[in-house]
């Protein structure tokens, strides 16, 4: 996303244009003059996001622990997804780390 518009492309008669999104927007379907629709994740950082893949472990500031998988990186943070049963420990906000092993495996 550049200055609130992103360049879209059509899956199927590869039509490409600018659409303008409202700030704050997350999904956006679009609909091609051909008829074929798509929905655009959108990404407002400002700091490039590396997609990644891999288990981790979460270790919350109360002691607890919980396996977590590991789903990008940037350098304000980090994107995990967390199973079901783990959900309700965590609250958004608090502080934790996260251990993993890099694919390097440093």
């Amino acid at each position: 996303m550049v200055e609130g518009r992103i360049r879209v492309t059509c899956p199927r008669c590869e039509r490409k244009w600018y659409l303008a999104v409202p700030a704050g927007t997350r999904k956006k379907s679009v609909r091609c003059t051909c008829g074929m629709s798509s929905q655009y994740t959108l990404n407002h950082r400002t700091a490039l996001r590396e997609a990644t893949c891999g288990k981790g472990l979460l270790f919350l500031a109360n002691g607890r622990q919980c396996p977590v998988y590991l789903c990008d990186l940037s350098l304000g943070g980090v994107g995990f997804s967390v199973p079901h049963q783990y959900v309700r420990t965590i609250i958004a906000g608090q502080e934790a780390q996260i251990k993993y092993r890099s694919l390097s495996g440093s």
